[in-house]
């Protein structure tokens, strides 16, 4: 049996009920600062890491947890 999971950092696609907070200036500039990308990420900029993870591509892996961030977590 494998587990594996994708970590998703900020997106474009708000969340129902955070709207307010991702339309605040100060918090994107933020996020902006503190992802290497200097942006967010596109909901289909997930499906890659998704599919090697369907894929045989990835027969011998197990207990990843993959950061899909832009480089957030590596700061």
């Amino acid at each position: 049996m494998r587990v594996n999971a994708i970590n998703p950092g900020y997106t474009t696609h708000d969340v129902r009920g955070t709207e307010a907070r991702h339309a605040d200036a100060a918090l994107n500039e933020t996020m902006r600062r503190m992802t290497p990308m200097e942006r967010r990420g596109e909901p289909s900029e997930f499906a890659g890491p998704a599919v090697f993870f369907l894929s045989d591509a990835s027969a011998f892996v197990t207990g990843v947890c993959l950061a899909v961030d832009g480089g957030y977590c590596a700061m």
